[in-house]
């Protein structure tokens, strides 16, 4: 009995086992056919239908050779999403057919407003900005990828790396062998200074493409100036505009297509072309005559002969038109027309009627003598504040009646010559206008005389002077002022365009000619404040690379000498030869070879300067032809 009952109780747990074995098989294989076929039946809805599926047990193995890199990921993540992604096993192999993954698309974007810096983009993790190549504080952005670097990455980012040194306000572009440099800068030398450099800094096997503006100084005053004459061509005295566009709006108003008229920013109001159109219908109204319109400030004088009611009608009609915020000053009254009786003889005066005019260095002026009537003495003390400041101007003229016909005008084309100088004195008689001073350009006196020969009698006396070196002077002080390095590195460029340092076939020495190129850059730097220049030197592309690199070093060594020996002491020079690897131009011709043999002077600050190789050794320089 007791042998029967454990003889049960074994068979009845080996059932149980047995059972569950089977059951648990049977789980499985229900699992493994449902996982398969969930798997199926997404790579199939989703066209990846080159995939095998085998199931082993919870895992699901993935087979098959995929056309791409791409089908391959796709179907692996798909498998991923219908079953537990730590059941998914990966046996699908690339096809040998399958084209092979491109390339990474290496590019970086450099951003600099002033001294804010951004780089973003993608660059082999061996070829991407260090941090000794931005500027301190720059934002790096770059994401750097472990693959290497393609033909023409590397001179592209020296380049751009030069052009974000070089711009104060850019956006550059850098791809494998291709720099886009969009830029602002001050003036047009600044542009052409800039420009050079970079040109000159491309490597042979880099695409460079410049869009560097230089945005118009401003016009101050903003002048419009035109005079009808019954029977002859208007008269155009000034003019000013914003746009091309706005400026042949003007001139075609005017009847006079073609003229120049100065484009630039400064323009009191929008409305600007608005006004010199309203002046010129005026003009036409009154069928003569002259309008200036000087910033806001319109002054319109009839001319001889008009009738009162004409002169009141047009007046009102051009105080409304012209735009918001510009005024129209009382206007003396027309000059008298000559008659029979008096030929045109003006009134006897007791005393002859004397002007004066001053205009000091620091912009002040000072006007004396008889302006006629009211109307005409408000009407000059406008212009007058308009083009010299209304805080700059000392009005010490008079009324007087009686005066000769045509003083009103004359006055007023005298108060415009004044402000075509820097300094001087005007004095104005019935019978002769003298003007003495210093100009603010070399066409000074020229546009003196325009401005004074319109109906002037008896002598006109003009005495004015440009001194083009103490303008320059002037010039480039200011320029220092606003960018100290900046205009020094600027100036040192124009310099060695306008007298490069060349050498002799094969020689390091500097002849008479480089020792002037280089006494005239000592003369620049000494008014720079302290800096870090390299002094590169290049040769041509005859002869042997490696003698060729070591002239290049000794050329750049003997500029260095010659500059360290020029009393500099706040500047500090870097010697680097760089052989033929920097042609400005083809090698195929004499010409092209001499432009190739140069001396170039770099800009450097602390956080740009690039590290320089050390020189090849060498014990004697080679002397030959190049």
């Amino acid at each position: 009995m007791r042998l029967r009952a454990i003889a049960f109780v074994v068979l009845a747990f080996g059932g149980a086992a047995a059972a569950a074995l089977w059951i648990g098989d049977r789980a499985a294989v229900f699992v493994e056919k449902a996982s398969r076929a969930q798997v199926a039946e997404g790579l199939a809805s989703a066209g990846e239908t080159w995939t095998g599926t085998e199931t082993d047990g919870l895992v699901v193995r993935l087979t098959g050779d995929a056309p791409d890199e791409a089908s391959r990921l796709r179907a692996v993540e798909i498998a991923r999403r219908v079953v537990d992604p730590r059941r998914v096993e990966d046996h699908t192999t690339l096809s040998d057919a399958a084209p092979p993954a491109p390339p990474p698309a290496f590019a970086l974007e450099l951003l600099r407003a002033g001294d804010g810096v951004t780089v973003i983009g993608l660059a082999p993790v061996d070829a991407a900005p260090e941090a000794g190549d931005l500027p301190e504080g720059a934002s790096d952005m770059v994401e750097r990828l472990a693959e290497p670097a393609p033909d023409g990455w590397r001179p592209a980012l020296d380049l751009g790396l030069v052009a974000l040194e070089a711009l104060p306000t850019a956006r550059i572009s850098v791809t494998p062998g291709r720099v886009v440099v969009v830029g602002l800068v001050a003036d047009e030398a600044a542009r052409a200074a800039v420009e050079a450099r970079l040109q000159a800094a491309r490597p042979d096997a880099v695409a460079l493409a410049l869009d560097i503006d230089a945005p118009r100084p401003a016009i101050s005053p903003y002048r419009f100036d035109l005079a009808f004459s019954p029977g002859a061509a208007p008269e155009l005295h000034a003019c000013a505009a914003g746009t091309a566009a706005d400026a042949a709006a003007i001139l075609a108003s005017a009847g006079i297509a073609g003229a120049d008229c100065a484009i630039g920013p400064g323009a009191p109001s929008p409305e600007w072309p608005r006004a010199a159109e309203a002046g010129v219908a005026a003009l036409r109204a009154l069928e003569g005559g002259r309008f200036a319109l000087v910033d806001e400030a319109a002054t319109l004088t009839p001319p001889p002969g008009a009738s009162p009611e004409r002169i009141a009608e047009t007046r009102a009609e051009l105080a409304a038109a012209l735009p918001a915020g510009f005024t129209l000053a009382p206007a003396a009254p027309p000059p008298a027309a000559p008659t029979p009786e008096d030929d045109g003889a003006p009134a006897a005066a007791t005393d002859t009627p004397r002007l004066v005019a001053e205009l000091d260095p620091d912009g002040g002026a000072r006007i004396s003598g008889p302006a006629g009537d009211a109307a005409s003495h408000a009407a000059v003390a406008a212009i007058a504040a308009a083009l010299f400041g209304p805080d700059r101007i000392e009005d010490a003229m008079g009324e007087a009646a009686h005066l000769p016909a045509g003083w009103s005008g004359r006055l007023l084309a005298s108060v415009e010559a004044l402000a075509q100088l820097k300094a001087g004195r005007l004095e104005m008689t019935p019978d002769a206008v003298e003007i003495t001073g210093e100009a603010l350009g070399p066409d000074g006196a020229d546009r003196v005389r325009t401005l004074l020969s319109e109906g002037a009698p008896g002598t006109l006396r003009i005495a004015i002077r440009f001194d083009p070196e103490a303008a320059a002077a002037e010039a480039r002080a200011q320029a220092i002022a606003a960018d100290p390095p900046g205009a020094c590195a600027d100036d040192v460029t124009a310099a060695l365009v306008a007298g490069p340092i060349v050498f002799a076939p094969g020689s390091a020495e500097l002849g008479p000619e480089g020792e002037a190129a280089v006494a005239a850059l000592a003369g620049i730097l000494a008014a720079c404040p302290p800096l870090d220049f390299e002094v590169a030197g290049h040769t041509d592309g005859a002869g042997d690379p490696g003698r060729n690199l070591v002239l290049s070093e000794t050329r750049a060594a003997a500029v260095k000498a010659a500059l360290e020996a020029a009393d500099l002491p706040q500047m500090r020079f870097t010697a680097h030869g760089y052989g033929s690897e920097r042609p400005i131009a083809a090698n195929d011709t004499p010409e092209g070879r001499e432009a190739n043999r140069r001396i170039e002077l770099t800009l450097l600050t602390p956080r740009l300067a690039p590290a320089l190789p050390p020189a090849p050794p060498y014990e004697e320089p080679f002397i030959g032809p190049r």
